[in-house]
């Protein structure tokens, strides 16, 4: 009796770690990507957005009145982040690895710029001409904006 116990014992205990080796103080390891979301080439925030990260379509988030957002994912995800927004064309930003050995589990100034509906449109007909067809066909665009603040 007494080792069918200690059987017993040894196996919930191992469940039990098992449930939470990837916990910290009880709770799952969380990492946290933050920013703001900003039309493209202006100052002025997206209040309002919808963020959403690819490889987790289940969790989104709204930005607050000054744009900023916060989006929690467990430690060591890979995470490409997206944007809609009423009246502005949607755009990803880099794809993050929330570890130690990559961005770290917080990441902090993952701002969006994305255009405007209407500039988004003149720059992809400018992009057309200059490239004589669909600028997305079989490649893509990369935009940066580099500036000071």
């Amino acid at each position: 009796m007494r080792s069918t116990r200690a059987v017993l014992l040894v196996v919930v205990a191992v469940l039990a770690a098992l449930a939470t080796s990837s916990a910290v103080g009880g709770q799952a390891a969380t990492a946290s990507i933050s920013g703001t979301a900003y039309t493209f080439n202006t100052r002025n925030v997206i209040a309002g957005a919808t963020i959403r990260a690819v490889e987790f379509p289940a969790v989104s988030t709204t930005t607050g009145s000054d744009g900023s957002y916060t989006l929690d994912f467990p430690v060591g995800s890979e995470v490409t982040l997206y944007i809609e927004a009423a009246g502005h064309n949607s755009i990803r930003i880099q794809t993050f690895t929330l570890d130690d050995q990559h961005e770290g589990s917080t990441v902090v100034g993952a701002n969006f710029q994305t255009p405007t509906t209407e500039v988004y449109g003149a720059l992809y007909a400018l992009l057309s001409s200059y490239v004589g067809g669909d600028p997305f066909d079989g490649g893509c665009a990369v935009v940066t904006t580099v500036g000071q603040p």
